[in-house]
């Protein structure tokens, strides 16, 4: 009896007592009993199941063939559960170590010259419980020319299978001379279903082809179909995936279907696909519209019943080569339906994002109208929470129905002034990227019905309705509110990157900074700031490409993930480097990587690394828009603060006869003013920047400012830019205004042209190179007045002898109009290397107060006709005044200045003046000079230019001439020690030691002013942390818990700080104590 009813459950449920697990790992050679008798053939034990068996494939790579036989395949056995991504000593299916589907792979690449035809078929398998689950399937080429069957990956011809946790990539057919017949099939390189019901669950079908090399008409079966899937009859599942990448491509009568083609399948449901990049094109050039491809991703066609849910399409297109007139070079138009074609086809579609699906050369334009969905014949679409970004058009013909209900889209569809519809651009963060998850302040959040939502989660598996209802489209914004801070994290590995924390951070900065929203009556909302993680970031995939600041917003680098305070930072860049980079292929750069244009002073950005942007090369490209400001590009007004600006290159093609009209300038910064010129009109933006502890190094120009650049287009018409722009603790060093060529470029540190005011103070300009002017060139202004108070102008060189323009610093006024004024305030002049004189001017007016000049090397023109001075050149008229300086050339015989031909109408004034040689006859001597004598500086050899104690400088100027604020010298002392301003750029600051006395404690800090590295030194032991502040307070180095032996100093390395005055705090467990260290 209990036999008898035991044997009547199994045939009630179904069971096969024969039921078995068989076993397979590669090298095996056992009989598949168990992994320690595992077959080493996935296709013996194919051959050798029976239904209800389960095959358990261990890891590694499986071929169907050991014979090098390409018509072999892996031939699935009805009623089998085939599963991967075992370890192989695994003994419950629970217990699988993988279930990705990347470490079991069945491959089709036999040799380096033989591939699989098909590499699993599955035919007339008709049990409910046939499942693939866990497998790559990759490497088939079916190479096809007279009809056949296509299916390179997996042919399943009237059958039933499920396919789960699968990837199935890389499968290609090639049809070749290919004569179709009525019964040729031959679509579907990764999937041919023929009448079958399949089933696919977590699975991607990734990189497979279909080329049509040549499709024959015969008697008008010409048309291929599917580049990745075919199927038809039967029905189709497709729930969560990725369908991306795949193409067909043909020379023939026609092609539909780049990722899949649909005929007459009876029930279709695809849910949670990611539908990205799939393309379907004709290679040879068409005239015929009859030929064009149509369903860039999906072809329907006569199926009535679809059902689409939470399905991104991105970046698909149909495409064709057409000659345009008067052209030799093709150039790829639009077939019809980048995303989608429905041809007599009916279905409902639910919560879709049909994003930008474009050709990659038109990605970043606004959309095409007609290139989206298309749908013909005769239909009923029923479209749900849907966003549209391209058109969805029609035929003129047929009777399609469609329905809109909670649809937001960019171009026209329903019907006027429908509640249910939206025509506008939905914002999301990222869409030409496809980031489509909606920005924190679009209009359209909520806007959905969600009767329509059939999952609790969206297709990031995040909860699907979040606030009063659902989002349109398929991605759910999941932090609802308004923020005032986004943040970037390139590390960020969590699926939701909404930007409103540090966990949910952009990955890209590109997507913050496009993370602003415009309402209906054009008012723009953005976050107050962008706070960006230390790491990486490029420009994007092209030259024209660039971080474009938003007006008003400010953008902080050198963080930590988790930070949250702005003082948290690392505004030095020495630690947590945030960079900027405009290389974003191996040798393919961005033209700018910082743009900032019609903005506002508002507008900052703040501790970043500038690096690797380069202007193109073509002659013809565009002028400066594309050639000038590598680092950045300012057309407005911007503050940069704590920058790093390196390696960037505005140089590029250039006329051979040495003439070059392209402004190839600005390799760091480029500022940049036109109100409109031609037809164009642009906001009127005064031009400026505020730039503050700040290095712009090595960086090039092929024409003008190496370093930094001013321009004003069309000087005469335009106003004087009222705005001050202020640079505060700069250096511009190491940059170099050369071409490529060998021809003359100029202004290795500083080029202004235009009518701007400018301020620098506490800056370094220094070691650039040029072939002429090679530290500061001001140039066709009018105007303007440029200070430049507390600094250094040392180590520049031309690297071109060109005779009339190589001078370290000319100032040039065009002589028809007002007057500019350029003035040197406690400036130090040293080791400049130059042909001709220091210093040169062209009218206008130049003012030198407590200058020092001195070790610079003039008059050294091979061309003995301008070998003719050494501090200052007059190339035409002008007004000078020194005041308070030292002017030391006394290794060289040249005289100090040269008055050229021109020069007939000057005045040159001198007092309280020191000349090592005679005072040159072309001044006027206004009294309290010295000449021919030595101001006995401390070390003139070592480039130590303070004043001993009995220098003849000490005191001897007029403090009636100084209009510092604050009164500080050239490295941020007093600039009054005693009663009475000394010559010169550097105060005497009495005999103190920088040996302080603390509690009887010796503390000595060595050498200083010093350059790459100090000592710090103790006559006892002691133990504690040095910590360096700049003069505003700010940290900017510790060393915590030093230990420093008596008489053995540790060494400091503070070659990384920019060019100022700081202080050394030691904390130690004894005492505390400070001292001022100049680091030049």
């Amino acid at each position: 009896m209990i036999q008898r009813l035991l044997l009547i459950i199994l045939i009630i449920c179904g069971f096969n007592t024969n039921a078995a697990i068989i076993y397979v790992k590669n090298g095996s050679a056992g009989n598949g009993t168990s992994w320690q008798q595992a077959y080493g053939s996935l296709n013996l034990a194919l051959q050798n199941a029976i239904s209800g068996d389960e095959i358990w494939v261990a890891q590694g790579t499986y071929f169907p063939s050991s014979t090098l036989n390409a018509t072999e395949s892996f031939n699935f056995k009805d009623g089998v559960k085939l599963y991967g991504g075992f370890l192989g000593n695994e003994t419950f299916l629970t217990s699988r170590a993988d279930t990705s589907g990347t470490t079991t792979i069945l491959s089709g690449i036999l040799s380096s010259s033989v591939q699989t035809a098909t590499l699993f078929k599955i035919n007339n398998a008709s049990n409910i419980n046939n499942l693939i689950d866990g497998f790559t399937i990759s490497g088939a080429k079916r190479i096809m020319s007279n009809g056949g069957i296509g299916g390179a990956g997996l042919q399943i011809l009237n059958s039933t299978i499920k396919l789960k946790n699968c990837i199935i990539k890389e499968n290609r057919t090639e049809l070749v001379n290919y004569t179709p017949a009525l019964s040729s099939k031959a679509g579907g390189a990764a999937i041919h279903s023929s009448s079958s019901n399949l089933i696919l669950e977590n699975v991607n079908i990734i990189n497979n082809s279909l080329d049509n090399i040549k499709t024959i008409n015969n008697g008008g079966i010409g048309i291929v179909e599917g580049g990745a899937v075919y199927a038809s009859g039967g029905s189709f599942e497709y729930h969560k995936g990725r369908i991306e990448n795949n193409e067909y491509t043909y020379e023939g009568i026609k092609g539909y279907g780049g990722a899949a083609y649909f005929k007459s399948v009876n029930s279709i449901s695809l849910k949670n696909l990611f539908v990205y990049h799939n393309k379907v094109s004709m290679k040879n050039i068409s005239t015929l519209s009859a030929s064009n491809p149509e369903g860039g991703a999906f072809y329907f066609s006569s199926c009535s019943n679809i059902l689409m849910d939470t399905n991104i399409f991105h970046g698909n297109y149909a495409s064709y080569l057409t000659m345009p007139q008067n052209s030799s070079t093709p150039i790829n138009s639009y077939g019809i339906a980048s995303a989608v074609y429905f041809s007599s086809s009916s279905g409902t579609f639910n919560n879709i994002t049909f994003g930008r699906n474009s050709l990659p050369e038109h990605m970043h334009n606004s959309g095409n109208a007609a290139s989206g969905i298309y749908s013909s014949g005769i239909g009923n679409l029923s479209y749900n929470n849907c966003v549209f970004l391209e058109g969805v058009t029609g035929a003129s013909v047929g009777t399609s129905i469609y329905n809109y209900n909670r649809c937001v889209s960019k171009y026209g569809i329903g019907y006027a002034n429908d509640p249910n519809v939206r025509i506008i651009e939905m914002e999301f963060v990222n869409a030409i990227e496809g980031n489509y998850t909606p920005l924190y302040c679009s209009e359209h959040l909520n806007f959905g019905d969600s009767t329509h939502v059939s999952s609790t989660v969206d297709i990031n598996g995040q909860p699907r309705v979040v606030g009063s209802s659902s989002d349109p489209g398929a991605v759910e914004l999941q932090n609802l509110g308004t923020y005032n801070r986004v943040y970037v994290n390139q590390a960020n590995t969590n699926a939701v990157k909404e930007g409103t924390s540090w966990n949910t951070a952009f990955s890209t900065l590109q997507e913050a900074l496009n993370c602003k929203c415009t309402d209906s009556l054009n008012n723009v909302t953005m976050p107050a700031e962008i706070w960006v993680a230390e790491g990486t970031y490029r420009t994007g995939k092209k030259a024209e490409d660039s971080f474009f600041l938003n007006n008003g917003q400010k953008v902080y680098g050198g963080f930590k993930s988790g930070d949250t305070q702005l003082i948290q930072r690392d505004s030095t860049l020495l630690t947590q480097q945030t960079i900027l980079s405009g290389k974003y292929e191996t040798g393919k750069h961005a033209m700018h990587v910082v743009s900032s244009l019609f903005t506002y002073i508002d507008t900052e950005l703040n501790s970043f690394i500038v690096q690797d942007g380069q202007s193109l090369s073509n002659a013809n490209n565009g002028g400066h828009e594309n050639n000038a400001g590598a680092g950045i590009y300012v057309r407005g007004q911007a503050t940069l603060k704590n920058l790093l600006i390196r390696n960037n290159k505005a140089d590029g093609h250039h006329d051979p006869s040495g003439f070059s009209p392209i402004t190839y300038w600005g390799g760091g910064i480029f500022v940049y003013r036109a109100d409109g010129h031609g037809s164009y009109t642009f906001p009127i933006v005064e031009a400026g920047v505020h730039v503050e502890n700040t290095k712009i190094a090595n960086n090039t120009s092929g024409g003008k400012g190496a370093g930094l650049a001013f321009w004003q287009n069309s000087v005469g018409s335009n106003p004087v830019n009222n705005l001050v722009s202020k640079f505060k603790n700069v250096e511009i060093s190491g940059n170099k205004s050369i071409r490529t060529d060998g021809h003359a470029a100029t202004a290795g540190g500083v080029f202004v042209d235009g009518r701007f005011n400018i301020d620098f103070e506490d800056f370094t300009i220094s070691n650039n190179e040029a072939a002429g002017r090679s530290a500061i060139e001001i140039s066709n202004n009018g105007g303007s007045t440029i200070n430049f108070k507390r600094g250094k102008i040392d180590g520049n060189k031309e690297v071109v002898k060109q005779g009339w323009n190589n001078y370290a610093v000319q100032s040039y006024s065009n002589p028809n109009s007002i007057p500019n004024i350029v003035n040197f305030e406690s400036v130090v002049f040293s080791n400049n290397t130059t042909s001709r004189t220091t210093m040169a001017i062209w009218e206008g007016n130049l003012n030198i107060t407590n200058c020092t000049f001195v070790n610079n090397i003039g008059g050294q023109n091979q061309d003995v006709n301008f070998k003719d001075g050494n501090f200052l050149t007059l190339d035409k008229n002008g007004v000078v005044t020194i005041k308070n300086s030292i002017i030391d050339y006394s290794n060289n015989s040249l005289p100090d200045v040269f008055a050229g031909s021109w020069a007939t109408n000057y005045s040159v004034s001198v007092e309280n003046s020191l000349f090592t040689k005679s005072i040159p006859t072309q001044m006027v001597n206004l009294g309290n000079n010295l000449s021919n004598t030595n101001p006995l500086f401390v070390n003139k050899t070592n480039g130590n230019y303070n004043l001993q104690p009995n220098s003849p400088a000490i005191d001897a100027g007029n403090n009636s001439f100084l209009t510092l604020s604050p009164n500080l010298d050239a490295v941020s002392n007093n600039r009054i020690y005693n009663s009475i301003v000394d010559l010169g750029a550097l105060e005497y600051q009495g005999t103190v030691s920088i040996t302080e006395q603390t509690k009887n404690k010796q503390f000595v800090l060595y050498p200083n002013p010093a350059e790459r590295e100090v000592f710090l030194q103790f006559d006892e032991y002691q133990k504690g942390n040095v910590v360096i502040y700049n003069l505003q307070g700010k940290k900017v180095l510790e060393i915590n818990r030093t230990e420093v032996n008596t008489g053995k100093p540790i060494k400091i390395n503070v070659e990384n700080l920019q060019s100022a005055t700081y202080i050394v705090k030691w904390l130690g467990d004894q005492f505390e104590a400070s001292v001022k260290l100049i680091k030049k």
